[in-house]
């Protein structure tokens, strides 16, 4: 109530001052997220919502050592229908209703077992109740139809966030969008572990997750969401508004590792919790340790890194602008930041064991939303030496791009296509750092390996290429924390004449940059997961899973999903089933063992 009254005085004082230019200005700042829906589109297509397992027999074979379970999560609802018969269409790929996909996966009976479920029932009634009014999107903007509806908006916006950060535990299950990783075997509040052990539950934890300070617990059979909670549910001290969707975890100690990011006064906060649910704060950083002194600014971080002993923080030049009012006021994390090319990436080195934030390299500007694998050695001088693989975007054109991805441009709209980005092109301008309108993606990201060396008296950093247009990277976690050689991610390929724009799955030997890629045109290969051949000390031997949507270059309803396995030496198709006539949009995914062991945990 107090932000919203603030608001209220605050607008007052505008308009008391001077109403008419006051009321001008205001109604073209709040009108600044509406000329980026002016560039969205709404051609997003709804994915069935399949609840009772669906059996699906096997092409090829799978290997006799591989059984388990694939979990994937990513947006899988855009229009959402309302009483009066018509239609609330979401115009950004990252916000549809979240989808959670499970596949059961028998070597003995040559099958998969799927089913999935929409995750965000109460939060889809609510959006359309409300036509969206009231809540924060990544990059979907509502049309607001006055600047008093627009007030409105962020006041309810406001109070909305605030009660759901104060009541989160009692909030219903279903009530938040959270599915960007889906995470198993994740930790959780103590009360929960009791409350679950006094119901009978078999202690199985399946937990999805998002760039918030925000997680929901969901059942790891029937995928119905369970419970919603924080990272404060589970140590009152843990204290924060954003956090890394992608954790890290240690094989060996068992441990988990995030952060929590306050926005306004801008914190990171980075912990660990054992399996036993111990708590230990790593570090609180508030400065940077560079000589500068500077105050640190509230970034967009994604994911991070981590080794044996460090952990590898990226401050980058992404972050939430105005102290975190612009995303308030514009109710989109994407025009609620800004990006700053003149200032550098500053990367925190903090200790696992006991010494807190070490030191702050600042190296060029890059943004990166992956880690791969990160490792460490000593140098011939005794200094600790850490490698870390990253896939770095130059700039935050990104942002916006990837508002149409699962929204392939297909051969015969080519030519359009092409005027398209002819035309984008001439109207190119700024905002907030970033290309508007964007330009279709044309190529993912460089992947880099960092190599930091901390000396005595100061620290050094130098990087190498190893290839470009790759994201997406996943490794085999036996080797997670030690020197690795090979990386698994995705390569796009824009469209021609001829094909469509596809995705391709590709192989990377971070030695020397070759590369084997599988798929091709009308493919679009989301995400792989790669588990290991147990007992196998070659790292590359196992298989590779993903879940590869058909397009059609000419009919959206002759599109379909295939789930694949591949051969990880190899990059040849082992095994594949059909899951339907429709297309799955997800991003990210983990497999467990038919013990519900972690195999490979995004």
């Amino acid at each position: 109530m107090i932000y919203i009254l603030t608001i209220l005085i605050i607008l007052a004082v505008i308009i008391w001052l001077d109403p008419l230019k006051s009321l001008d200005r205001l109604n073209n700042f709040l009108t600044l997220p509406e000329l980026i829906a002016s560039f969205q589109v709404s051609t997003f297509r709804n994915a069935p919502e399949i609840r009772h397992i669906k059996v699906i027999p096997i092409k090829g074979c799978i290997p006799d050592w591989f059984n388990g379970i694939m979990y994937r999560v990513g947006p899988g609802k855009y229009n959402l229908e309302k009483e009066d018969g018509s239609t609330f269409s979401i115009k950004h790929a990252f916000d549809g209703m979240p989808y959670l996909h499970r596949f059961e996966i028998s070597s003995t009976s040559q099958t998969v077992r799927y089913n999935s479920r929409n995750l965000a029932e109460s939060y889809e009634v609510s959006v359309v109740r409300d036509n969206g009014m009231g809540k924060i999107f990544y990059g979907h903007v509502p049309v607001m139809n006055s600047i008093w509806q627009r007030i409105y908006n962020i006041a309810l916006r406001i109070s909305t966030a605030l009660y759901n950060s104060l009541f989160i535990d009692s909030l219903p299950a279903s009530s938040q969008a959270i599915g960007v990783t889906v995470s198993p075997n994740f930790p959780i509040p103590a009360a929960c572990v009791e409350e679950d052990r006094n119901n009978g539950r078999d202690g199985r934890v399946l937990v999805t997750k998002t760039d918030a300070n925000m997680l929901q617990q969901i059942h790891p059979d029937t995928l119905e969401p369970e419970r919603l909670f924080n990272y404060t549910s589970i140590d009152n001290r843990i204290k924060g508004d954003a956090s890394a969707a992608h954790h890290q975890y240690d094989p060996v100690t068992k441990e988990t590792i995030n952060f929590v990011m306050n926005i306004f006064p801008t914190r990171f906060q980075i912990f660990s919790s054992t399996p036993e649910g111990k708590i230990t704060i790593l570090a609180t950083i508030t400065h940077r340790l560079d000589g500068t002194g500077q105050s640190i600014r509230p970034s967009y971080i994604h994911s991070f890194g981590m080794t044996k002993d460090y952990i590898i923080l990226p401050e980058q030049p992404l972050a939430y602008s105005n102290i975190g009012l612009d995303l308030m006021k514009s109710g989109t994390v994407i025009t609620g930041m800004k990006w700053d090319d003149t200032i550098d990436t500053y990367i925190h080195i903090v200790s696992r064991h006991g010494k807190g934030h070490i030191t702050t390299i600042a190296v060029d500007p890059f943004l990166c939303f992956h880690f791969g694998n990160s490792w460490q050695s000593v140098n011939k001088n005794g200094f600790p030496v850490i490698n870390a693989d990253l896939c770095t975007y130059l700039d935050a054109d990104i942002m916006f791009q990837v508002n149409t991805l699962g929204d392939p441009v297909r051969q015969s709209n080519y030519m359009d296509h092409l005027k398209e980005q002819a035309r984008r092109k001439s109207q190119a301008t700024k905002v907030n750092g970033i290309t508007v309108p964007p330009i279709k993606l044309e190529s993912l990201c460089d992947l880099r390996r960092y190599t930091i060396t901390l000396g005595k008296n100061e620290t050094s950093v130098a990087y190498r290429c190893i290839t470009e247009n790759f994201d997406f990277p996943r490794f085999s976690q036996d080797f997670m924390m030690r020197e690795s050689k090979y990386l698994y991610g995705c390569r796009f390929h824009p469209p021609t004449q001829s094909d469509g724009e596809h995705t391709r799955l590709i192989k990377v030997d971070t030695e020397t940059g070759t590369t084997i890629q599988y798929g091709g045109p009308g493919y679009c290969c989301s995400e792989p997961i790669f588990a290991p051949r147990p007992g196998s000390d070659d790292e590359d031997e196992g298989v590779l899973m993903s879940l590869v949507n058909h397009f059609d270059n000419e009919d959206p309803d002759m599109d379909s999903c295939r789930w694949v396995l591949l051969d990880a030496k190899t990059m040849k198709e082992v095994a594949s089933c059909e899951i339907g006539q429709f297309a799955i949009t997800t991003f990210h995914g983990s497999f467990v063992d038919d013990y519900f062991e972690s195999v490979s945990i995004n």
